[in-house]
């Protein structure tokens, strides 16, 4: 069983984070505080999922579990149920095929949560859907800029600026400016 690792770093906005939702600028850099993504494919029919430190716990999901997006009965919170469907929303967009046969998927956004579990805010939710897209080879596939919108689309349906994302994408330090339709 081969293992396949990717990792997207946080970011922290320096200045501009309401700006950019006005049409100004934001500068942006990203952190050396990253998410951790490992998957391995097996010979199941179920995708395996842990999500620490949202849940230590591994989590198995069915092929019907996944084509109807309710975890309640099988997630214990509803941050893990919250993450395990962005996670499943982010595989159907980039990487449909990792959602089918088997596999075990950790994705560990420790780095981006303090020691009692609070998120930083440094940008955990684009950092994970980056790394499943390196996971994916999305990001060798597309164009950023294409990688970006589709994404920023199917999770915020366009709302938001789409910063974390491009942070996430592009890293070091950026000046972002929201797309213009």
């Amino acid at each position: 069983m081969t293992a396949r690792l990717s990792s997207s770093p946080g970011k922290l906005v320096v200045v501009g984070e309401y700006a950019v939702l006005e049409g100004g600028e934001a500068l942006v850099a990203a952190l050396d505080r990253r998410v951790h993504v490992r998957h391995h494919t097996n010979s199941g029919e179920v995708l395996s999922l842990r999500m620490p430190p949202i849940c230590h716990d591994w989590i198995t999901l069915s092929t019907d579990d996944i084509q109807n997006r309710d975890f309640s009965s099988i997630v214990s919170t509803e941050p893990a149920k919250r993450a395990a469907q962005s996670v499943i929303t982010s595989l159907d967009c980039l990487a449909p095929e990792r959602l089918v046969g088997g596999a075990q998927l950790e994705i560990d956004s420790t780095e981006l949560f303090d020691d009692s579990g609070q998120k930083f805010g440094l940008g955990s939710s684009a950092a994970v859907t980056v790394a499943l897209a390196g996971l994916a080879d999305s990001a060798a596939s597309q164009e950023l800029h294409v990688l970006h919108q589709a994404i920023h689309h199917q999770h915020q349906g366009g709302r938001g600026s789409g910063l974390d994302l491009a942070s996430a994408l592009v890293g070091g330090m950026i000046f972002y400016r929201m797309p213009t339709s």
